[in-house]
């Protein structure tokens, strides 16, 4: 049944769990050094002989002690060995022991039938109605096959263990299965005060995987706040903040996370911080922010462009080109929009020059909108667009092919959206405009003009033109 593929996650949660648990118990130790030698040679029948024997001569008559050593097989898929130890487990305990039934189930889910899984975890219940393991695992089997059977468990636990959190415990299946929807949903039942660290992190994380910014923060703010060493915690927070614009809060996150002395810092930690400075005009501290998120981190080239983007802002033209070139021979992933940002760098480099370095540097911006739409073919309307208008700027005239390409290009499409429709505007504007006062044609400008009209009738500059305002 394939539908029961969602449970596994949860499933091997609580054999993941087995050995914390374990150490609890006093026989960590012992299945410490068992699992070591097992996946030391997983492929090995024998490997951890001696250690099992050690262990079992101190736990054979435990039922607890032999349901952790079947979960730590069960995550190893070694099905006939957990299930022989949850055996065991039921026959020192004359059957009364529901974590052994339990771990029969997680083994038939792991297996992917969902049928006797739930078989087993019904077992649980029955035998051992307080412990909430058979009860989540029943819900979990299901949730998508049948809700009111689900919620039939989940409301029988609630009569047994009033103390039990099975809204969180819920949430914390789904966040596993990553159905960050349901997640949120069986969260948003629980008050924030009964929920601990992990908790209020994924319940977070949930929220921020569902772009619900705003409730995200609330959480992860209130978590921050109550577990103020919890770094990630801040972080989401502080990311949240970041999707949010609210900069003095990335700011007021950002400190805090540097301030906890214990925990690792990240490049992307000073990513927020130095787009938090920007935004708010702190260039130079933005830098700075940058360069650090770069020491931690040297190939996050992504860095060099941002710092390059904070140069342009306070018309350091030559440092941002600098800076973007690096991280375009660097960075193999480079976005659209940055090596769009490079070429009007080096429009706005043109704007401040005269003559021969005027122009080397708007045919460098030329040959940049170029590349872009040769790496991207479905922006080439945008690329030409902008290559007329920097050409424009060299030579009115030289302008003239780029204009009649995009033309060619849009109507080569058939159909036109509003982006083709704006390129086709442009470019019989820019056209019409160019022999009306550089070509000396006023028949042809006509023309051009009555073309922007047939795409867009109320275009004022077109109607100007013809007189018909």
């Amino acid at each position: 049944m394939k539908t029961i593929k969602y449970l596994v996650a949860g499933a091997l949660i609580f054999g993941l769990s087995a050995p914390a648990m374990a150490q609890e118990s006093g026989f960590g130790s012992l299945l410490e050094a068992v699992s070591t030698a097992v996946k030391a040679d997983p492929s090995n029948p024998a490997a951890g002989k001696n250690e099992l024997k050690a262990f079992l001569k101190e736990n054979k008559k435990n039922p607890e002690a032999l349901v952790a050593l079947g979960n730590m097989y069960l995550t190893q898929k070694r099905y006939d060995d957990a299930n022989m130890y949850a055996d065991m487990a039921l026959k020192v305990s004359k059957n009364k022991f529901g974590d052994a039934f339990v771990l029969k189930g997680d083994i038939e889910a792991v297996k992917d039938d969902g049928g006797q899984a739930a078989m087993w975890y019904q077992q649980a219940m029955d035998i051992d109605p307080k412990n909430p393991a058979g009860y989540m695992r029943y819900a979990n089997v299901y949730r998508k096959r049948s809700p009111e059977e689900a919620a039939r468990a989940l409301d029988k636990l609630r009569q047994e263990r009033p103390d039990y959190p099975v809204d969180a415990d819920a949430a914390h299946s789904f966040y596993t299965a990553e159905n960050y929807e349901k997640a949120a949903e069986f969260f948003s039942k629980c008050k924030l005060e009964t929920l601990d660290e992990y908790r209020l992190g994924e319940y977070a994380i949930s929220q921020f995987a569902l772009g619900r910014n705003q409730q995200s923060f609330d959480v992860a703010k209130f978590g921050a706040a109550k577990f103020p060493k919890n770094n990630q915690l801040s972080r989401l927070a502080m990311w949240n903040a970041n999707a949010l614009k609210d900069w003095n809060s990335v700011l007021q996150y950002a400190n805090h996370i540097f301030s906890v002395v214990e925990d690792k810092k990240l490049a992307n930690d000073y990513i927020y911080y130095g787009n938090a400075l920007k935004e708010l005009g702190k260039n130079e501290d933005a830098i700075k922010a940058y360069q650090e998120g770069l020491n931690i981190e040297p190939n996050k080239f992504e860095l060099y462009q941002r710092m390059a983007e904070v140069y342009t802002a306070m018309g350091d033209a030559d440092k941002a080109l600098e800076l973007s070139e690096k991280y375009m021979s660097k960075a193999n992933d480079v976005k659209p929009s940055e090596i769009a940002n490079l070429a009007q760098i080096y429009v706005k480099k043109a704007e401040l020059q005269t003559g021969d370095q005027k122009t080397a540097s708007l045919k460098k911006a030329l040959e940049i909108y170029g590349t872009l739409s040769n790496k991207f073919p479905h922006l080439k309307g945008y690329a030409l667009d902008m290559q007329a208008y920097v050409a424009d700027m060299i030579n009115p005239a030289d302008a003239v092919p780029y204009y009649e390409q995009l033309i060619e290009y849009e109507l080569a499409k058939g159909t036109l959206d509003e982006d083709a429709k704006g390129n086709l505007v442009s470019a019989y504007g820019g056209l019409g405009y160019y022999y009306a006062k550089y070509g000396n044609d006023d028949a042809k400008a006509k023309e051009y003009y009555q073309k922007v009209l047939e795409v867009d009738p109320n275009d004022a500059n077109a109607k100007r033109a013809l007189g018909v305002e």
